[in-house]
């Protein structure tokens, strides 16, 4: 009768501390996203590029605390690059981020620069990081390398980059886009 006892005291604790693990792993959202200092960085963002003369909507949605996907529609972005290629248009970028520590993260985005017809002219990837304020609604972000690819080579291959491997380190920000109230009339 003791040893059931045991067992039952015993189930009961550790079903107690699965339902609280994802409260200590973090896994659990409070009030602002900010959990002591850790942000969560899901949500829509509105960007400032200046050093490349644009800016951008963003999208960052978690896989996990540690890493996930970022969706990026830039406005004002010369798909030449100056003028050293054909391509009228500029594809979206996608990428992905992984934390580095509790409000800063690296990432690495690729789009496509596109001719008249739709055809794309290179791959873009993006390498760089970013760091959230304290407050979690406003990141910093540093483009470390600006790296573009003939359209028939694998961004993520051992070749390097048939056309360029541009040195960035420009700087721009992002703050999150907030539910506001609507204007009047």
């Amino acid at each position: 009768m003791k040893v059931r006892r045991e067992w039952r005291i015993l189930a009961v604790m550790v079903g107690a501390a699965l339902l609280a693990a994802p409260v200590f792993a973090a896994d659990v959202d409070p009030p602002g996203g900010e959990r002591s200092g850790v942000c969560d960085l899901d949500g829509a963002w509105l960007g400032d590029f200046a050093a490349w003369n644009m800016s951008g909507l963003v999208i960052i949605d978690s896989d996990s605390h540690w890493t996930g996907r970022i969706l990026l529609q830039f406005i004002g972005f010369d798909p030449s690059i100056g003028g050293l290629l054909p391509a009228t248009t500029y594809s979206s970028d996608t990428g992905t981020w992984v934390r580095t520590g509790q409000r800063t993260f690296d990432y690495t985005i690729i789009g496509y620069g596109l001719d008249a017809d739709g055809l794309p002219v290179y791959i873009a990837t993006n390498v760089g990081s970013f760091e959230l304020s304290e407050n979690c609604d406003v990141y910093q972000v540093t483009s470390e390398t600006l790296a573009l690819y003939l359209p028939t080579q694998d961004p993520f291959g051992d070749e390097p980059p048939g056309i360029a491997c541009i040195s960035d380190g420009s700087v721009g920000t992002a703050r999150r886009i907030p539910v506001v109230p609507p204007c009047e009339p």
